[in-house]
């Protein structure tokens, strides 16, 4: 989680935001437990098409 935690903020700092895709149930179980989840900006998303089409939309509009 410290990983995840360390991308997400150096990432933040350079003006990107980090979005998850294809996160199964244990480990959401796990994830929703963490201060990561709370602070975490960007959005998680069912499948990596569903996250790839919405980001796209995102961008483009």
């Amino acid at each position: 989680m410290e990983m995840l935690e360390l991308l997400s903020d150096n990432l933040e700092e350079v003006g990107v935001t980090l979005h998850l895709a294809e996160v199964k149930g244990p480990v959401m179980d796990k994830l929703k437990e963490t201060t990561f989840y709370k602070r975490m900006k960007g959005e998680i998303f069912f499948t990596t098409d569903i996250a790839f089409r919405t980001l796209t939309k995102m961008i483009d509009s």
